[in-house]
């Protein structure tokens, strides 16, 4: 026995009814005569809460002393690593263990202000030291750029500074940019590839150039 016919209202429209061939439609021409089954259906659907909104991507600069942002590092360099864009081939365990520590010794090198005024004297002939401010907007020699979506790392774009003799100002060069799998199509890169842009005209950088 077929099941008895359910109205559904739907409070959206004004009902304007017409029988037409025994059925009851709208003026719209959307039915509202359904069967249980079909009316059970649509309260199932009704009743699933709403789908989340996709989380917030965000930019971060890496602190190469902050044990989150190392983890971070690890973890998505890892990956892009035995990705078929990183090479397919994973990081050494020794590599895994130093690259943090050393990237923030090296990241430090260009604050160690003796040789910085020692190589600008010579490679820019310069009679006068630098200023104290001019120096501190040389920023780091190395620069990280994470992305999260909302706690999960995303992304990471790894930037070393170099020298232009043109125009004798610092640079950027871009060594490695990569998003993991899951996060792809989301423009993470393009967010990273911004991050740098901002960072090197804040140091005073002539360009970025990409390495990759």
């Amino acid at each position: 026995m077929k099941k008895p016919a359910r109205l559904i209202q739907w409070p959206e429209v004004s009902p304007t009814w017409n029988q037409t061939a025994g059925d009851k439609v709208k003026s719209n021409d959307f039915p509202t005569t359904l069967t249980s089954d079909e009316c059970a259906a649509i309260e199932q659907v009704e009743s699933e809460e709403p789908v989340e909104e996709e989380d917030a991507v965000s930019i971060v600069q890496a602190n190469y002393r902050d044990p989150a942002h190392a983890a971070a590092l690890d973890e998505v360099l890892s990956a892009y690593a035995e990705d078929a864009m990183g090479g397919g081939e994973a990081l050494k365990p020794s590599v895994r263990r130093n690259l943090v520590s050393r990237l923030g010794i090296y990241s430090s090198f260009v604050n160690a202000r003796p040789y910085v005024q020692l190589l600008f004297h010579f490679v820019l002939q310069t009679s006068s030291p630098l200023q104290a401010s001019e120096l501190d907007k040389l920023g780091d020699s190395a620069v990280t750029f994470l992305a999260f979506v909302g706690i999960e790392p995303a992304g990471i774009i790894n930037g070393f500074k170099g020298f232009s003799t043109f125009a004798a100002k610092p640079l950027i060069n871009i060594h490695d940019c990569a998003v993991s799998p899951q996060f792809r199509r989301r423009g993470i890169c393009t967010l990273l590839l911004d991050a740098v842009e901002e960072y090197a005209r804040s140091c005073g950088c002539c360009k970025v150039r990409n390495s990759v």
